[in-house]
């Protein structure tokens, strides 16, 4: 087997790690502003209209909790998964 390949399949599950790690940092930063919501004006996890709103409620999270981590994380599991899908992608290109 190719070094290059065992590389590549490496560096493709360190992508999927940031991805489902974005997705759980996500998740917390809607349960954090649900906590400080009325029950009639809860954000929605799932569903068509939560991925529209995404950079709403980055800026409402932004608002509420000025000093709050969770963005910087998101950040970094994002740069994570990028990095692993680009490095992968180029692994296997110019095998």
């Amino acid at each position: 087997m190719n070094i290059r390949l065992v590389i590549a399949a490496l560096l493709f599950c360190l992508a999927m790690l940031g991805c489902i790690a974005a997705n759980l940092i996500y998740f917390s930063m809607l349960r954090e502003i649900n906590k400080l919501r009325l029950d009639h004006k809860q954000l929605s996890y799932f569903g068509f209209r939560a991925s529209l709103n995404f950079f709403n409620h980055l800026n409402e999270y932004r608002t509420l909790f000025p000093n709050g981590r969770l963005r910087v994380r998101l950040r970094i599991a994002y740069a994570v998964m990028f990095v692993g899908f680009l490095t992968s992608c180029f692994m296997l290109r110019f095998q």
